[in-house]
């Protein structure tokens, strides 16, 4: 009988999803999608000027150039007419930017920032509100790295309606937070098995290990996807928490088979331990 019902379950999911399919083919809807909009790119007609005075030309972004650590460099160019009161977006890593139209300061990032120790900026994507009424319309980004070729580092531009372009990068990485949130799930379930486990037979089994493996995971390619800054912007709490999972995930699965394996076999696995809790100390100390 019980077999009866499990085909009828997959018999019930095969209708369904033929069904979905066939709506999707030959329904006519309008498109709500909300992230819809016009938007440009701003990749040409970029000047990028040294500490020296000596101005480069570069045909398209995104760019790559050498720089010395802790060197100013200009990123110039002008803004289209059509563009006024749009908002520029792109991404940046490590490094301090002042973005100036024609003469005046309209964004900074990491210039006033206080750290307790480090000096590294974090990463993340700008969106930049360009002035209503323009004159000569002249944008400068100024860009100072304390690592050797991260200023001249420089990724594509876009411009368009600031909600459009903050749509659009969720939409962008709507896989991402779709395979995200699998992780996340994963996580939760292996958590409450490693509860039931601990009070029912009082040994998790080492599931708890899984259950932290996939939510470090969930957390890591949650923050990947450059687009927490929306909800809250501590891109130098992200940078550091990125190399605290890293750090940690090397741990947990070798604790986890150590736990599930046979005590004859569980000694090949203690240097394999020993060298990542030596690893989490070193980077510790360079972080």
């Amino acid at each position: 009988m019980l077999k009866t019902y499990q085909k009828m379950l997959w018999g019930v999911l095969l209708f369904q999803t033929l069904f979905l399919a066939f709506l999707f083919l030959n329904s006519q809807i309008k498109d709500e999608t909300l992230a819809k909009g016009k938007i440009d790119d701003f990749n040409r007609g970029w000047v990028l000027i040294r500490e020296d005075g000596k101005r480069e030309s570069i045909d398209q972004l995104p760019y790559k150039a050498k720089s010395n650590a802790y060197e100013t460099v200009i990123l110039e160019n002008k803004i289209p007419k059509e563009y006024a009161g749009q908002t520029l977006s792109f991404l940046s890593a490590d490094k301090t930017l002042k973005v100036s139209v024609d003469g005046k300061v309209i964004y900074e990032f990491g210039t006033m920032d206080k750290r307790i120790f480090g000096h590294t900026p974090g990463s993340l994507v700008n969106f930049i509100d360009i002035p209503n009424k323009l004159d000569a319309g002249i944008i400068q980004i100024e860009m100072i790295s304390p690592y050797k070729n991260y200023a001249t580092n420089i990724n594509r531009m876009t411009v368009g309606k600031r909600d459009v372009i903050i749509l659009r990068l969720l939409q962008d990485n709507m896989v991402s937070f779709i395979l995200d949130g699998i992780i996340l799930s994963s996580g939760i379930i292996l958590a409450v098995l490693a509860l039931i486990q601990h009070f029912s037979v009082h040994d998790a089994g080492g599931i708890q290990y899984l259950a932290l493996f996939c939510l470090l995971g969930f957390l890591y390619c949650a923050i990947e996807t450059k687009a927490l800054s929306i909800f809250y912007g501590n891109p130098v709490l992200y940078s550091n928490l990125v190399f605290f999972i890293l750090m940690l995930m090397p741990v947990l699965l070798p604790l986890y088979y150590e736990k599930n394996l046979p005590q004859e076999n569980r000694k090949g696995f203690f240097p394999l331990l020993f060298v990542a809790f030596f690893n989490i100390g070193i980077q510790l100390l360079l972080q």
